[in-house]
């Protein structure tokens, strides 16, 4: 800098001083060359330090902690609140207020283990309330769950007819010891009175005992502290979310909220486009309606928007799954890894990225590790069950479920999963009383009967799984229930329900109803493309309905895309021993003497397809044998005459697909 300063000047002279002060700087250099050092006193360096942040009295102290909160510099805020503190002793102010500055700035530079020690030091959060909102909030933020709801804090809610705190268990403060004599005089606060009244701590208090009540899984005090801090406090926005997330309320207070908020969008329709609050639960909507690209849009440019938003994370990372999306999945993993090491969805993040590349072992391992980190993540232990069921592991992933309707109580997602893992196992008295359960808390849910009806069709109640299938179809449409199948297939559908469309083509072939059945899998044909599975059942009906030629064109489409189909090739063998059979009959009704043996014989060994070729020689065969024809197995009609008594295992198992349920 002083060599810039030099140069400047010069350049600033006139031409007269100019050579002069040349000559000087020429010889500076050279000086400066022949050293090769340059030394500074730092005596010089302090020269022109500001003085007055030597001695700082507290208010130029509180300026400084200000400016660099502002700035968000924690550190530097920390020491200066630091100073602050030690200042403020010196001036003999009032120890209430010098405590409480210090508590609540260190509260703003997130130094949560100081508050603590502080506050347990000279028992100041059973004294004042003001001290009990930062002692509980920093043992809440702290993970320190079990800790804060033995807090004694029941006397600063005593006297307040206007919250029901009956079943939360707060202790009471036994005894009252402060260690410092300096804070005998209650009439010293004020000035914390004055800001505990402004600010509503008693309503934080309460926020910070719901969540922690959450953790330990005592959801009726939950629900009650979150509760009476909404009612003490109606802009308190973090209780209202955790009650409606968490099914915290009663129907007639869940109505009631659900009001408040659709009242609150229309107050300000422009801004809720840009809340970013709302905009997850319109994501969240589109999710539930299997719209999975599009709710992947909206979370992806909030993410964008704003940052790593957290309640955005869950939806997100939820539709990259359904979409397999495994490079942006590998992308944010490393991402939530970096930025919170410490958090539940980072490797919540992670494990599913493992689960889309199909490494179940690390899928396992890191979903674990998420669940272990937060015994209560409902949504990491349903993901760790689906993880363990598709390894196989049913009985483990029946633990987690079990676990998972623990934690998210009133939740039918656990329910539904617990009743498809009973029904694997073909237990499907408790299969039904569980999905029973499931319907009960979500009757809405199109997903619920959806399941319904595959286990419905499980038991060959064929009528009523079409009509599940059907309400299902009716409440993602948002049609009527009374609305026709061809209606219902008009409406717009995204490939996520591909599956039910299939299935409710499944049902109308088991009801021989084949026109409509050929309607649904041609439907599901446009959501998903070469699906195997929707050109075989479409042969299949196609078969029933004795119309080989575009029979065997579906079957040959999904032999084509999957040769080694062992249903298919079943199917397939199912419809020539079918259409083997007919021909001996044909042979019957025209053996009455308008064809010989001979000319019948040579009818029936020109082929109709080109892979009748062997069915066609095992007819000749039955002809030596007086046309006594064989008794052979069709898969494709359900009466024992025909010898088809047993289950259709392979459709049953391809048929009524569970795919649709959500990680």
């Amino acid at each position: 800098l002083w060599f810039i300063k030099v140069v400047s000047t010069c350049l600033r002279m006139p031409p007269s001083a100019k050579d002069t002060k040349t000559a000087q700087f020429r010889d500076i250099v050279i000086k400066m060359e022949e050293e090769d050092t340059f030394e500074f006193s730092v005596s010089d360096l302090f020269k022109n330090h500001d003085k007055t942040l030597l001695d700082v009295d507290p208010e130029e102290a509180e300026k400084q902690v200000e400016r660099y909160l502002k700035i968000g510099d924690s550190i530097n805020a920390e020491y200066w609140v630091d100073r602050l503190f030690a200042v403020s002793c010196s001036r003999d102010s009032l120890p209430w207020t010098r405590y409480g500055k210090l508590v609540q700035y260190l509260a703003r530079c997130q130094k949560y283990l100081r508050i603590v020690a502080i506050c347990e030091r000279f028992n100041l959060h059973v004294r004042h309330v003001f001290f009990m909102h930062y002692y509980v909030l920093a043992l809440t933020e702290r993970r320190l769950h079990h800790q804060a709801i033995v807090v004694p804090c029941a006397q600063f809610f005593r006297e307040d007819d206007s919250i029901d705190l009956s079943e939360v268990p707060l202790l009471e403060a036994s005894s009252v010891s402060i260690v410092d004599p300096e804070f005998a005089h209650d009439e010293d606060t004020e000035e914390l009175d004055v800001f505990t009244l402004e600010n509503n701590l008693r309503a934080t208090v309460l926020l910070s005992l719901g969540r922690s009540f959450l953790h330990t899984e005592n959801r009726a005090a939950a629900g009650k502290c979150l509760l009476a801090a909404h009612r003490l406090d109606k802009s308190n926005l973090q209780a209202e979310n955790l009650l409606v997330s968490n099914s915290l309320l009663s129907a007639t207070d869940e109505e009631e909220f659900l009001r408040y908020r659709e009242l609150r969008r229309e107050a300000n329709e422009e801004a809720v486009k840009r809340d970013p609050r709302e905009m997850v639960l319109m994501a969240t909507k589109h999710y539930d309606d299997g719209d999975m690209l599009t709710a992947n849009k909206m979370t992806t440019k909030l993410i964008d928007t704003t940052g790593l938003y957290q309640d955005a994370l869950l939806i997100h990372l939820a539709t990259l799954y359904h979409l397999e999306d495994a490079d942006r999945l590998f992308l944010l993993a490393h991402r939530l890894v970096d930025a919170q090491p410490d958090s539940e969805l980072s490797w919540y993040a992670v494990s599913l990225y493992y689960f889309v590349c199909k490494n179940m072992h690390a899928a396992k391992s890191f979903m674990n590790k998420a669940t272990t980190m937060n015994e209560c993540f409902g949504e990491g232990w349903l993901a760790f069950g689906h993880i363990l069921a598709y390894d196989c592991e049913h009985e483990q992933a029946m633990n987690c479920y079990l676990r998972a309707a623990r934690v998210l109580e009133k939740r039918f997602e656990p329910l539904l999963y617990i009743a498809m893992g009973h029904c694997y196992t073909n237990n499907l008295k408790l299969a039904s009383d569980f999905v029973e359960d499931s319907c009960t808390l979500g009757n809405r849910s199109p997903i619920v009967w959806h399941e319904k009806g595959c286990l419905l069709y499980s038991k060959r109640m064929y009528s009523e799984s079409l009509d599940c299938f059907m309400k299902a179809l009716a409440i993602i449409t948002r049609s009527p229930e009374s609305s026709t199948q061809e209606h219902l297939l008009e409406r717009p559908l995204g490939q996520y329900w591909e599956p039910l469309v299939n299935n409710i083509g499944h049902a109308n072939r088991k009801l021989h109803r084949f026109d409509d059945a050929i309607a649904c899998h041609l439907k599901a044909l446009l959501l998903v493309p070469q699906q195997v599975t929707t050109l075989t059942s479409l042969a299949m009906c196609f078969a029933c309905q004795e119309n080989y030629t575009m029979a065997t064109q579906y079957f040959h489409q999904a032999l084509a895309i999957k040769p080694f189909s062992q249903y298919t090739k079943l199917a397939l063998e199912a419809m020539i021993s079918q259409e083997q059979t007919l021909t001996v009959e044909e042979a019957r009704q025209k053996r009455d003497g308008s064809l010989s043996l001979d000319e019948l014989k040579a009818e029936l060994s020109t082929p109709r397809h080109p892979f009748m070729d062997q069915a066609n020689q095992m007819v000749t065969e039955n002809m030596r044998r007086d046309f006594v024809p064989r008794k052979h197995t069709n898969l494709l009609c359900r009466c024992e005459e025909c010898g088809g008594g047993g289950e259709d295992d392979e459709m049953a198992a391809a048929g009524p697909s569970t795919s649709t349920t959500p990680c």
